[in-house]
């Protein structure tokens, strides 16, 4: 699998970061990843970071509510992402903040207002994440957080899990895809993946939040 790079442009005048990633991958594999809790969990956070989901109510008004875990288990920082509109297999709308265990936002820290669009392409798939901040301080600390560095990471943990093939992801979301080898799996049964998951639902950094790179 070709190692594959993340695209960043920063809209200052209009407070926007916009994230541009290929996979190679068919695009029913990637949209499950980026919304069954299950395989979110295993690439969500930078490594030796890990992400851990409380619950997952992926429909338009639901909410997933997540922590990153440092490699020592003595921090957890958590997050929460309140779905507004989903399209599937097109595009999702959402609002991240930083949160505590229950789910209250910490209104000291900024909120990130999230486009997710998923695109087939000839290699695979394209993702297009377009982040809008309310203000130019709420940009500027999302960046000096490490948010680009940590972002990069966590996409190549799922370049990682892709290149276990669909039995090897089918391992860690047992519902959602089924246990038959990359090259069995029709396409007709790849655009069928969504529908079938009942949840479709680094170094260590050196700022504690490094570790969340795309909130919610």
């Amino acid at each position: 699998m070709t190692k594959k790079e993340p695209f960043f442009t920063k809209d200052i005048p209009n407070k926007q970061l916009t994230v541009v990633r290929d996979f190679d991958a068919p695009l029913p594999l990637v949209w499950l990843a980026w919304t069954d809790r299950n395989i979110l969990d295993q690439w969500w956070a930078p490594k030796p970071w890990k992400a851990e989901t409380k619950f997952m109510d992926f429909k338009p008004g639901g909410r997933w509510l997540y922590c990153m875990v440092s490699p020592d288990s003595t921090q957890r920082h958590w997050c929460c992402v309140d779905y507004q509109a989903i399209e599937p297999q097109v595009s999702v709308r959402s609002t991240g903040a930083f949160c505590d265990e229950e789910g209250h936002p910490d209104s000291n820290m900024p909120k990130m207002f999230w486009h997710q669009q998923f695109r087939a392409a000839c290699h695979g798939t394209t993702v297009t994440v377009v982040i809008t901040f309310p203000g130019d301080a709420e940009f500027e600390t999302i960046l000096k957080m490490g948010f680009q560095e940590g972002f990069t990471m966590g996409l190549a943990n799922l370049d990682e899990l892709f290149s276990q093939h669909p039995e090897k992801i089918a391992q860690q979301s047992p519902d959602a895809i089924p246990q038959q080898s990359p090259d069995a799996i029709p396409q007709q049964s790849l655009d069928a993946i969504a529908q079938q998951s009942p949840d479709a639902s680094p170094t260590q950094p050196s700022n504690s939040r490094l570790g969340l790179p795309s909130l919610p």
